[in-house]
């Protein structure tokens, strides 16, 4: 019920590549934060999750590979220092589901063969490419931004948006 938070010690970095939770393991918690903004090692989703808070995944070259789902207005969020990469298959999130910031953006984004739908926005910032072949939806606004970089986006499945509309640049 309460927030499983696995972080290297403050101001330093896991000393290797972390996956968390556990390949075959299945988690059900009240959010989980693994990694932190001083974080540069790689992280990896091993397994599926489930919560009734924020999940998020800070630092290092990122992949979520598993099902993630939040209840109520909580969001997935992967703040990646590199790359970022999802396949199958699921992610649902009550709230927001967010890749990278607009200060601190992903190089690259690799969506495929999954489906991601927010109750809330769907963002995804990247300095270079946005690679999409996975269904996306949400509630609030999508937005796909690689402004002020030299990559492009590539949409090869349906976009929906609700009240936010669909912003592409």
């Amino acid at each position: 019920s309460g927030v499983l938070t696995l972080e290297p010690p403050a101001g330093q970095s896991f000393s290797r590549a972390q996956t968390f939770p556990l390949t075959s393991s299945v988690i059900d918690v009240g959010g989980l934060v693994v990694g932190s903004a001083d974080n540069t090692a790689n992280l990896t989703q091993g397994a599926a999750i489930t919560s009734s808070g924020d999940v998020r995944y800070l630092g290092g070259a990122q992949t979520g590979n598993f099902a993630i789902t939040t209840s109520g207005s909580a969001d997935i969020a992967f703040y990646p220092t590199t790359t970022f990469a999802k396949s199958t298959p699921l992610w649902s999130a009550g709230g927001d589901i967010l890749i990278g910031t607009a200060a601190a953006r992903a190089t690259t984004v690799s969506l495929s063969t999954s489906t991601l739908t927010a109750g809330g926005d769907l963002r995804i910032y990247s300095n270079q490419n946005v690679t999409q072949s996975a269904a996306i939806s949400a509630a609030g606004a999508v937005v796909i931004d690689t402004s002020g970089a030299t990559g492009r986006i590539e949409i090869d499945k349906g976009i929906a948006a609700g009240v936010g509309g669909i912003l592409l640049k």
